[in-house]
């Protein structure tokens, strides 16, 4: 996919939602597609009317399509990848996790703001507390929020349950796979997503399952005759490529948490 803006499949979801529109919204979409100053603002546009393609004829998405218009409006391409993304990327940090164990609410936000650039932009503003967000999310879901470097209190989330309601707030089927279950089929779906735009969360987790975290993957690349998948690792704030092989036989990572990891868990949100 091309960071921050339409894949084909994400453009094609948002012309058939457009297609069965009202007059009215389609008068809306066509007004703020005109006054785009380039054809990166179209695509970022034409993502919001993707992510709202099941609600396109309401009030609320008019305005946001026209808040989001208004917001990008004759903004350089370098920013709007380094606004309406919320992984890292060369541009800088993404979502960097704000206590020790809200690996998993930090990159549901990622996952959310990826669909939705009008998210992405909040998540960029400085008076949006991602902080606070992470903290009602982790607790929703029977964790407890500490400091990054209490390594002796806090407490995770309970194993799937956040990444089930991210998949019904992306109205997607949460398809969890277990590691015994890894093989080239299960990556050739995940790289078909990613090449969808739908981004795709991994638990990692050291040998007998200790230190668990989560991170996500949000893009894929061919090279050479490879396949590459991007990872934001939200303890770090930043991503990284890695070779299917190495995410498929769990040569992963060495984050700065100490040990290596490997997958454990992939969570496919399949439309």
């Amino acid at each position: 996919k091309t960071e921050g803006l339409v894949t084909p499949i994400q453009g094609a979801r948002a012309l058939t939602a457009l297609a069965m529109a009202s007059a009215s919204t389609r008068a809306v979409v066509d007004d703020v597609l005109a006054h785009a100053s380039s054809r990166a603002e179209e695509a970022v546009l034409l993502k919001e009317v993707a992510a709202r393609s099941k609600s396109l004829d309401t009030d609320e998405t008019a305005s946001d399509l026209q808040k989001l218009a208004d917001k990008i409006r004759g903004k350089p391409l370098r920013w709007l990848v380094e606004n309406t993304t919320a992984y890292g990327n060369e541009y800088g940090h993404g979502i960097k996790q704000s206590y020790k164990d809200s690996c998993m609410p930090a990159i549901k936000l990622v996952a959310e703001a990826e669909v939705d650039p009008l998210f992405a932009l909040e998540l960029h503003d400085p008076t949006y507390s991602v902080a606070d967000e992470e903290k009602r999310e982790l607790e929703s879901e029977g964790g407890v929020a500490v400091a990054r470097d209490d390594y002796e209190h806090g407490r995770g989330t309970r194993d799937h349950e956040l990444l089930f309601v991210l998949g019904r707030e992306l109205d997607a089927r949460t398809n969890v796979i277990a590691r015994a279950n890894f093989d080239d089929a299960m990556m050739d779906r995940m790289v078909q997503l990613l090449d969808d735009g739908e981004d795709i969360p991994l638990r990692i987790a050291a040998d007998g399952d200790l230190v668990a975290h989560s991170v996500i993957a949000v893009d894929a690349h061919r090279e050479n005759g490879e396949r590459y998948i991007r990872v934001h690792d939200p303890w770090t704030g930043q991503s990284a490529w890695f070779r299917d092989v190495d995410v498929l036989h769990g040569n992963l990572f060495p984050t700065d948490r100490g040990v290596p990891r490997h997958v454990t868990h992939v969570y496919l949100l399949e439309p």
